[in-house]
């Protein structure tokens, strides 16, 4: 069914929630990569799978993305947060309480970064996710010099053009997953392709290291790093799904 609700900052955000038939055991957040959507292929094939294994699901457009409202350009990784953790609240006024959250790449960062303000998680399950949020820029550095002399410049992700600005790079670089982790201290799944070519395996590693609860790190040979494999697809919801019945309240 579609949802929509007040985002962090605002803005009129677009959600999907997915329920099984059953009472569900499970209620999880979705979050999805830089400049992706709700729809993104990959989060849709785990969302249906975890569905028809009782779990219920949102998936929802951060501000200014996918049919959310707001401009992507005024937004920062903190909105992101801040839109995880209005879902959050959307689920827990009314329906439930979600128990878990999912992050794609810097998704996951986001994910990581909310979880400690969203008291009933005890699961958040990450997929090639940096250890920190910054890392996106490594893919712009030939940029950064004009950005921090104009205050904005365009760059291209997917075919598509996008707006980077001065504030969005600032709010990166403050922000410290492994002080987050240590605050939330729940249950951490990390998954990651061996070979990703945009976010490295050894943040996956870094992540692992960090989380000072209950723990898991699956290193998927062949995935690439947008998880365009149905198989590999299938296992990652197969293998996340175990692991938040097992932190969940389900446990």
């Amino acid at each position: 069914m579609e949802v929509r609700f007040e985002g962090g900052v605002g803005a009129l955000l677009d959600g999907r929630l997915e329920l099984p038939v059953e009472t569900p055991r499970a209620w999880v957040v979705m979050a999805h990569c830089f400049t992706c959507n709700k729809n993104y292929l990959a989060l849709a094939r785990i969302a249906h799978r975890w569905v028809r294994a009782g779990v219920a699901v949102l998936r929802f457009d951060f501000t200014g993305l996918g049919d959310s409202q707001g401009r992507f350009s005024e937004t920062t990784f903190s909105d992101y947060v801040a839109d995880l953790e209005a879902a959050a609240d959307h689920l827990r006024r009314h329906y439930a309480p979600p128990t878990a959250l999912f992050g794609h790449s810097l998704g996951g960062a986001a994910a990581l970064a909310a979880a400690a303000h969203i008291p009933e998680v005890e699961a958040v399950v990450t997929l090639a996710a940096p250890s920190h949020p910054a890392q996106l820029l490594e893919h712009f550095r030939g940029v950064l010099p004009r950005i921090e002399a104009e205050g904005e410049a365009w760059v291209e992700i997917g075919g598509r053009r996008w707006p980077l600005t001065r504030r969005f790079v600032d709010d990166l670089q403050r922000h410290d997953l492994r002080e987050a982790l240590r605050r939330w201290g729940g249950a951490l799944a990390v998954f990651h392709g061996i070979g990703d070519q945009v976010v490295s395996v050894t943040h996956a590693e870094r992540l692992f290291g960090w989380a000072p609860g209950p723990r898991a790190l699956t290193l998927l040979e062949r995935a690439d790093h947008l998880l365009t494999d149905r198989a590999d697809a299938g296992l990652v919801a197969d293998m996340a799904a175990a692991w938040i019945g097992r932190y969940g309240p389900a446990r």
